[in-house]
């Protein structure tokens, strides 16, 4: 259905990009303009990014 690996960022009110990792049992929906404006702006549109996560060791 969609990708599995880290590195979707979401862009804080305050500025800070957090980053957003789904759990098995959960699904992760990124708003975007075109649902926000479907839903009469019920669901904000996110500000978001994807990068390159950390190589783990």
């Amino acid at each position: 259905m969609g990708a599995s690996a880290d590195g979707l960022e979401v862009l804080r009110r305050d500025g800070k990009w957090i980053g957003i990792t789904a759990l098995p049992d959960q699904v992760v929906v990124n708003v975007g303009d075109m649902l926000d404006r479907l839903t009469n702006h019920k669901l904000k549109s996110t500000i978001h990014q994807v990068v390159n996560p950390p190589v783990k060791k």
